[in-house]
């Protein structure tokens, strides 16, 4: 016993002369000598971290075990068998080798070595017992023993893709691989440093509860929480870095958890930071803690999103109730964590052979994509493209796709107290008498709005109006279009105003098809002097001269204050009465060809359009100007769309809806692309 103390105490003795020898800086003063040893800065988290230190890469991961345990005791020895946390650390050199790995006890480490850090293992809250959805220690007997089964990210795509078709029914097959990458990207969450939150949305019924508990049970530390408070979430999130999975987010919503939301809107990303205040035990001091929600975050809801922050981070499921055919597709019992666990398991293999892949595809990617968007996409288009290039691009078509149509979406708002304002600026003409500036409050912007959703375009109830648009939110939107206020009178009004030239300048701003539509109809008024197209016999159901007119779409926008900016239902009622006339046989060979090409590519242009308002992205119809957004993120010209439209809609093959939305009429379709 005596010798083990000693070597022991040598031993430490040693470790602690090679770490004075690495000091880089020593300070001494009354009371203590002080020897700077390595950086600080990293904070890891108990649950597993990935990190990239200059010359090494890190990734550990947190399990749980029943260990017996000896202890020496007062020179006693103390057997004892419980459950225990401990950390798996692997560590690689640049190449993506392995240089050392080691597994440590939990409750032993306060500090770990990463190449030149020292990080610190933060320890304010621990879970204090294991999770189904784990790593579990057989893995980990696995990737010690090296007896680990030969996979890869493709096989395992596949896989889940087709465990997901066992229990859930998509009509837009996408939703089966943006799900499953999403999946596999729990996994490498820590590696990206920003991941998107999924929103599930769909009517009771539709399964939204069912796809949430084959993400929690199939992700990395899974975690559903029916119950959260803005206590409870922020030491689950720091404890485990979950997946976390929020059932029946339309009931916090309603409820108004303001500190909730916050929190779940600021998790798609590591380096947000919420302050925190807690008291210490022992003094009346409070401590300033920095707490980071990063977590991936999946969300259900019958109700859609209405904040445009919390929006534009989130990838967005679209479910719907099934049919007795659709139902009868899927099997009736749900998955839970069991079934699920194969997968699972090999997810956490391939999280400690593939992360240093992962990291750098992730660097080196294109995504075709800016600024928010590119950050929410990026971690699902590096999945996709391990996997496959022809998936990849796949995906990559439908995230440039879908960004356009959300821009299109998260400013609706915008647009319509735009409108209003243009209209209050209509009937104040009069009085402006040469004045270049208008005022008005937001009570007067309020019972503007409720004549035009309510009254005139029937868009909401007037409960629904009341419940949404109260004059406090009005005034949070006139704040984010940086409309100034300023009290006037006895009773201090806050009157909102802003010059003739600030309102044009946000026009343009949150319309900026505007000047395109101006430039546009100028290019037609030219087109009827100089009409020079030629009529070429063809068998499409879209007549080519239709086509080539220099006609355009109004695309809901004004070009002057005497015409709306917001609505919808006028633009496309006068475009579907728009027409086109023949002129005549081409005359050379030359033209004959040009206008071949411009059949096929107006064909091509035809067939994507039936798609997609055949297979709607957000499950709902669109308008004729998210048809066009969508489309010219492919490559096509907005003009050339916007002629299939007509001619689509002039053949009966597009319909328009009564609240001015695009369908489409299958008895038309024919021989039409679809």
């Amino acid at each position: 016993m005596e010798n083990e103390s000693l070597e022991r105490i040598l031993d430490e003795g040693k470790k602690l002369k090679e770490r004075l020898e690495k000091e880089v800086i020593r300070i001494e003063t009354k009371e203590a000598k002080y020897h700077l040893l390595k950086a600080d800065g990293l904070e890891v988290s108990p649950a597993g971290w990935f990190i990239d230190a200059g010359d090494i890469y890190s990734v550990a991961e947190l399990f749980f075990a029943f260990t017996h345990v000896e202890k020496n005791v007062e020179e006693k020895k103390l057997e004892t068998e419980e459950i225990l946390p401990f950390l798996l650390i692997y560590n690689y050199n640049k190449d993506g080798n392995i240089i050392s790995k080691q597994i440590l006890p939990l409750h032993e480490v306060s500090h770990v070595e990463i190449g030149n850090f020292i990080a610190k293992v933060d320890k304010k809250t621990l879970l204090d017992t294991s999770l189904t959805t784990q790593l579990s220690l057989d893995v980990v007997e696995k990737l010690e023993k090296g007896t680990v089964e030969d996979i890869n990210i493709k096989q395992i795509f596949s896989e889940l893709v087709e465990e997901l078709q066992k229990y859930i029914f998509f009509e837009n097959s996408i939703f089966y691989k943006l799900t499953a990458f999403w999946i596999i990207g729990t996994f490498f969450s820590d590696v990206f440093k920003k991941f998107p939150t999924l929103f599930i949305i769909g009517p009771s019924g539709s399964g939204k509860t069912r796809l949430t508990s084959f993400i929690v049970y199939s992700s990395h530390r899974g975690f559903l929480l029916t119950d959260p408070t803005d206590t409870n979430l922020p030491r689950i999130i720091g404890a485990l870095r979950p997946t976390l999975a929020i059932d029946d987010l339309d009931e916090i919503m309603r409820k108004k958890h303001e500190a909730i939301l916050s929190i779940l809107k600021h998790a798609y990303k590591s380096t947000v930071f919420i302050p925190r205040l807690e008291k210490t035990s022992k003094s009346n001091k409070f401590l300033l803690l920095l707490f980071n929600p990063f977590s991936p975050v999946v969300m259900n809801s019958i109700e859609p999103l209405v904040d445009t922050q919390h929006l534009s981070r989130v990838l967005v499921i679209q479910m719907k109730k099934l049919d007795e055919n659709e139902a009868s597709r899927v099997i009736s019992e749900d998955p839970d964590e069991w079934v699920l666990k194969p997968i699972r398991d090999k997810l956490y293999i391939l999280r400690f052979k593939e992360s240093i892949r992962v990291y750098k595809t992730f660097k080196e990617i294109q995504t075709g994509l800016t600024g928010r968007n590119d950050e929410i996409w990026r971690p699902i288009l590096t999945i996709a493209k391990l996997v496959d290039e022809e998936v990849f691009q796949e995906v990559k078509d439908y995230a440039i796709s879908t960004c356009a149509s959300r821009e299109e979406l998260m400013y609706e708002e915008e647009r319509l107290i735009l409108y209003g304002i243009e209209r209050i600026i209509k009937k104040a003409q009069e009085d402006l008498e040469g004045k270049r500036q208008i005022s008005f409050t937001a009570s007067e912007l309020r019972e503007e709005l409720f004549r035009i959703v309510v009254e005139e375009e029937k868009e909401m109830s007037e409960k629904e109006f009341e419940r949404h648009f109260n004059v406090r939110y009005i005034g949070k939107i006139l704040e984010r279009l940086g409309i100034r206020m300023r009290r006037e009178g006895k009773k201090r009004e806050k009157i909102r105003y802003l010059t003739l030239e600030e309102f044009e300048k946000l026009k343009r701003t949150f319309t900026p098809e505007a000047s395109d539509t101006k430039n546009q109809a100028d290019m037609a008024d030219m087109a009827d002097v100089k009409n020079e197209e030629k009529r070429i016999d063809t068998s499409s159901d879209i007549n080519l001269n239709a086509l080539k007119s220099e006609d355009t779409l109004n695309l809901n926008v004004s070009k002057s204050l005497n015409e709306p900016i917001y609505l919808n239902q006028n633009s496309m009622s006068a475009m579907s009465a728009s027409s086109a006339t023949d002129e005549g046989q081409v005359a050379s060979s030359e033209s004959n060809s040009t206008d071949r090409d411009e059949l096929t590519l107006y064909s091509k242009i035809e067939k994507d359009i039936i798609q997609l308002v055949k297979n709607p992205p957000f499950g709902r119809q669109m308008f004729d100007f998210e048809v066009v957004s969508f489309l010219s993120q492919k490559g096509y010209r907005k003009e050339d769309i916007e002629k299939v439209i007509k001619g689509l809609l002039r053949s009966g093959v597009l319909i328009l809806t009564p609240n001015g939305r695009l369908d489409l009429n299958f008895s038309k379709l024919g021989g039409s692309a679809c």
